[in-house]
């Protein structure tokens, strides 16, 4: 008997988005018993159970699971533990992939060692509705294939394409008041990054694979994009407290004194007005502004964390 392979898909109010992302995964060049999509949804408010049903009655191997616990990493585990496939496919809902996209997962794994995490590179076409942040992000999105030295495989795991065996994600499961945990559910932001740093602790080896391509396509209010900032540097610190030995590879700077991040502030503003006005010149420093501001926010979030500490013992244990 051929092994299943399940596709996750956790979703939060994305329903066009996500419909576009069914119709490509649905519409594979395999046959539909080998592979199944279990589609979380995580509290969504939109039309997203109207396209589930709709899609449901069309795609026979296609499984509507409903999660009320908020966060990607509390879908993810829902998604694992209601699937039924050996091969576990993990994919955002606003992703456009090819038709041999779970074809290419399952030969991967076929022709190489376990255990192993296969991940697949991507494009961003992510549309913010402000210019800046817009030339912002297509200047500083980090290019992930498999012609690049990943120096921190684990760390660099996204989670919008990557897949690996189920007895392989099992050499990581954490056990916390009761449950299995897969990927941290206290961690609404990192717990991608967190789960595979712990897959490369326990000897996982990771295959970056250009072949397996995907474009990520959403769009972005400047209010979206500033809370997600801010969300980052909150939840840096708890994946901080939970795994102190990674201090010296975090790749974000944080500016833990509030007086000092006000200045970064007023500097950034600074930086970005010199820039705009020379920005015939060069681009640059204006970017460099926005990066500045930007910084603020995520060092505002890492702030607010520790305030939090220590007022309600929040915490990550190991």
């Amino acid at each position: 008997m051929e092994r299943i392979a399940s596709v996750i898909v956790p979703t939060f109010n994305k329903a066009t988005q996500l419909e576009n992302t069914l119709e490509l995964l649905l519409n594979q060049d395999l046959p539909d018993n080998l592979f199944e999509v279990v589609v979380v949804d995580n509290n969504s408010i939109d039309n997203t159970k109207a396209v589930l049903d709709r899609l449901s009655s069309k795609y026979l191997n296609l499984r509507y699971v409903f999660e009320k616990k908020k966060g990607p990493a509390a879908a993810r585990n829902r998604g694992i533990i209601e699937s039924r496939g050996d091969l576990l496919i993990f994919i955002d809902d606003d992703m456009r992939v090819t038709s041999g996209h779970i074809r290419m997962h399952m030969e991967f794994h076929e022709k190489l060692g376990q255990p192993l995490c296969v991940v697949g590179c991507w494009r961003d076409n992510t549309q913010h509705d402000t210019w800046l942040l817009d030339l912002y992000y297509k200047n500083h999105l980090p290019i992930i294939s498999s012609d690049n030295e990943i120096v921190n495989p684990g760390l660099s795991l996204a989670s919008g394409n990557f897949s690996l065996y189920r007895s392989t994600l099992e050499l990581v499961k954490e056990e916390r008041d009761g449950e299995t945990n897969y990927f941290d559910e206290r961690l609404l932001v990192l717990e991608d990054g967190d789960l595979g740093y712990r897959l490369e602790v326990a000897g996982v080896k990771f295959c970056y694979s250009k072949e397996i391509f995907i474009e990520h396509c959403h769009a972005y209010t400047k209010r979206q994009t500033i809370n997600r900032v801010y969300q980052a540097g909150y939840f840096q610190y708890l994946f901080d407290l939970k795994h102190p030995e990674l201090l010296g590879h975090r790749r974000v700077i944080i500016v833990r004194n509030q007086t000092i991040n006000t200045l970064l502030l007023s500097s950034g503003f600074l930086v970005f007005i010199f820039g705009y006005l020379f920005q015939w010149i060069s681009p640059r420093l204006m970017l460099k502004g926005v990066g500045a501001c930007l910084l603020f926010k995520i060092s505002k979030g890492y702030q607010k964390a520790i305030r939090d500490s220590v007022n309600r013992n929040i915490y990550c244990d190991k």
